[in-house]
């Protein structure tokens, strides 16, 4: 009743637990469980620049080092995936989240590899996806209200536009800045590409036929 209710307060009239998201919630929880029973398992599922695998692209999403950033990471794309996955139903929600998380990845290799180099971060979480999923939560729902605390409340776009500009900043700045930022800015940009080409291009009409069936 707790998590219900706090989902009432800050996004009222929201779906409740989709299949898709919720499937994807629960491996990254066991992929935590499993890298925590052998260490070492980290370093081939992380996108890691100087040993780099193809499968990291998708398996750094699932990877983490700490329990709690994965709750929040986790919780994060619940309450906002959740809402897209409703919006372009759970075909397209895949494909979304499957471009989504694979293209940012791919852009933070690329970035660190070209302005980088020789960097030995590694890349892992939810923070591509998480940033998609705000953007296109405010890109769905631009003027629904999102409640911070008691005191402040924000419209989803201007929401999205804040997150936007301090992964941007962050990500700017070598002193503070790390992996996650990077990924995160690069999640919201492929969020918005897609959304633009198939929203509102060719396949706009698909995906709304797919929803209301």
């Amino acid at each position: 009743m707790i998590v219900k209710d706090f989902i009432d307060e800050f996004f009222p009239e929201a779906p409740y637990p989709s299949h898709i998201v919720f499937r994807l919630v629960t491996i990254c929880w066991v992929v935590i469980v499993t890298i925590f029973a052998y260490p070492p398992l980290f370093k081939y599922l992380a996108l890691n620049p100087q040993k780099f695998y193809p499968w990291q692209l998708l398996t750094a999403i699932f990877c983490s080092l700490s329990p709690y950033a994965l709750f929040y990471s986790s919780a994060t794309f619940w309450m906002f995936g959740r809402h897209v996955e409703n919006e372009l139903g759970e075909k397209h929600f895949i494909r979304f989240f499957f471009v989504s998380t694979i293209s940012a990845n791919f852009f933070w290799l690329i970035y660190t590899c070209l302005f980088r180099p020789g960097a030995t971060d590694y890349a892992y979480g939810l923070e591509g996806i998480n940033y998609a999923c705000i953007y296109a939560y405010a890109y769905f729902n631009p003027h629904k209200s999102i409640r911070l605390n008691s005191f402040v409340t924000l419209r989803a776009r201007h929401f999205a536009i804040l997150y936007g500009i301090f992964a941007l900043l962050h990500t700017l700045d070598r002193r503070y800045g790390g992996p996650d930022d990077l990924l995160a800015l690069c999640g919201m940009l492929v969020a918005a590409a897609y959304l633009d080409i198939t929203y509102n291009g060719p396949l706009s009409r698909q995906i709304r036929a797919s929803v209301s069936e």
